[in-house]
């Protein structure tokens, strides 16, 4: 009996691990959405509502929810404060904040944080154009994630569930 119970549970902890591993790139893809979603809204904000910067970013922060929502509202509340820093170390600071709760890859935060270095810093023709650029590179890694996102998540569940097979049959 003992031995049946440690058998299901490597059973059911190797399963889950593929299905939690499917789940974060599923995750990671609705992330990348919801991002272009708030820069799309930022650009607007910055081309049409002539606000500032941190205004800007607290009503697009109020239209997202999540870590992206998080990112941007503080980000706008840090520039509130104005104690002296640039709004790139503001930026880089409030992505390592919520590091652990975007499911990005190191390459998708090393971009985003490429965006925070034009933000705020060009006139705001150069920012529309920057906009448009890092926009373009967005889309192209959400439909990377969509291209690897069916075959990998498959992977994943076949790779966790047979994984616990195989130390199921080792062990016993």
């Amino acid at each position: 009996m003992l031995k049946f119970c440690g058998v299901l549970l490597i059973l059911l902890s190797g399963s889950g691990m593929g299905f939690r591993a499917a789940y974060n790139m599923r995750l990671r893809l609705e992330q990348l959405k919801q991002l272009k979603k708030a820069f799309l809204l930022l650009k607007g904000e910055i081309r049409y509502s002539h606000q500032t910067i941190n205004v800007a970013l607290l009503s697009v922060a109020d239209k997202m929810e999540g870590p992206v929502s998080n990112i941007f509202g503080d980000t706008a509340e840090q520039l509130d404060k104005y104690d002296g820093r640039l709004m790139n170390d503001i930026w880089s600071e409030t992505l390592k904040e919520y590091r652990e709760e975007l499911m990005l890859s190191n390459r998708q935060m090393n971009f985003l944080e490429d965006i925070g270095n034009t933000l705020g810093y060009l006139d705001k023709e150069m920012q529309m154009n920057n906009f448009d650029l890092h926009l373009e590179q967005l889309n192209q890694e959400i439909e990377e994630e969509e291209r690897n996102m069916k075959d990998s998540t498959r992977l994943y569940r076949c790779l966790g569930v047979m994984g616990s097979i195989l130390v199921t049959l080792i062990l016993v």
